[in-house]
């Protein structure tokens, strides 16, 4: 089974040397009018090296990505026998199917064919005035000595990974708050977040997500050093005092109304928060993978919820029996 994965896009290899312009033009279309239905679903790529990946399908997403200069959330095969199994949520229909089996028989055994191109010189090639009036935002970075990073973790997903990833290209070192830490109900409710504060929505104890998130963040290549942990009570603000003093710079997502709520909650307790992901207005189309969601898949059973994380975090998750606790 592959897995969803965020690549720099700019770093996959396309399969084919042309783009469709219309394709592109319409792509452009939907992110600035802000049509996530009209957006096709993440690309399929295969793993042929360690860190070479070749696109099968979805060249005019993954040329988007390039374009905007970000990372690109893609479907990851690792060997061309793997299963395309995916959630309901993120599907891959039996005609993509098809066509990918098409793309590794036309490709096998020259996976490179098309090596000398990349997904900027293919833009640069056919379309580059007409994708010049696309504007893409972007947000100014200098780097800082120290951000902290928030989250439940329950569990550590691969949009939680690329959050991290963001909060380390701004910053030397990351403290990853972990709120809900501690077993006991939360005195305080949030009606954006209702679902948060359940037993059933938080299997694994403070501990736990510890050793996962650096199981994760070790397989991401990132060491021991640059990060820290701890225990950040965020719906007590009296108890978050004694973990973590005012006046810090807190890196934050924007996915729903939950993260306008925390920010407000953040600021009020003296702190300064920035988001760095703005899944709302710049992610347009791309597909929410939320830890409810893997929650629900463990539960019933369905595998799926897999390839939603990495295989470190899988493997962490399957030593502590999660599809059990969530059941």
């Amino acid at each position: 089974m592959g897995r969803f994965s965020y690549l720099d896009a700019s770093k996959v290899i396309p399969s084919q040397d042309y783009l469709k312009g219309r394709t592109m033009q319409a792509l452009i279309g939907y992110v600035e009018d802000k049509k996530p239905d009209l957006i096709p679903p993440p690309p399929i790529v295969l793993r042929v090296e360690d860190k070479s990946f070749v696109a099968l399908d979805g060249h005019n997403l993954i040329a988007l990505q390039a374009l905007q200069k970000r990372r690109c959330m893609v479907y990851v095969m690792d060997s061309i026998s793997d299963s395309l199994h995916t959630p309901d949520d993120i599907p891959i229909s039996e005609d993509r199917k098809e066509s990918v089996k098409e793309r590794i028989q036309e490709l096998e055994g020259d996976f490179f064919r098309y090596q000398s191109f990349t997904f900027e010189e293919l833009i640069e090639a056919a379309w580059t005035k007409e994708f010049s009036k696309f504007a893409v935002r972007k947000l100014a970075k200098r780097k800082v000595d120290r951000v902290y990073v928030v989250g439940r973790f329950q569990p550590f997903h691969i949009q939680h990974l690329e959050y991290l990833r963001e909060a380390f290209s701004v910053a030397a070192h990351v403290t990853i708050g972990i709120s809900m830490p501690f077993t006991k109900k939360s005195s305080q409710s949030s009606q954006a977040a209702e679902h948060r504060i359940r037993k059933e929505s938080n299997p694994l104890l403070y501990h736990e997500r510890k050793k996962m998130i650096t199981a994760a963040l070790h397989e991401d290549g990132h060491t021991s050093d640059i990060f820290e942990f701890c225990p950040f009570p965020l719906d007590d603000a009296d108890e978050l005092e004694n973990f973590v003093e005012r006046g810090k710079k807190i890196v934050s997502t924007l996915c729903d109304a939950w993260n306008q709520e925390k920010k407000d909650v953040l600021e009020k307790a003296g702190h300064e928060v920035v988001y760095l992901i703005d899944r709302v207005n710049d992610r347009i189309g791309e597909p929410r993978v939320t830890a409810n969601l893997i929650r629900g898949l463990a539960s019933t059973g369905n595998q799926s919820w897999k390839c939603l994380v990495q295989k470190s975090v899988q493997d962490y998750l399957e030593s502590i029996r999660f599809e059990e606790r969530v059941k």
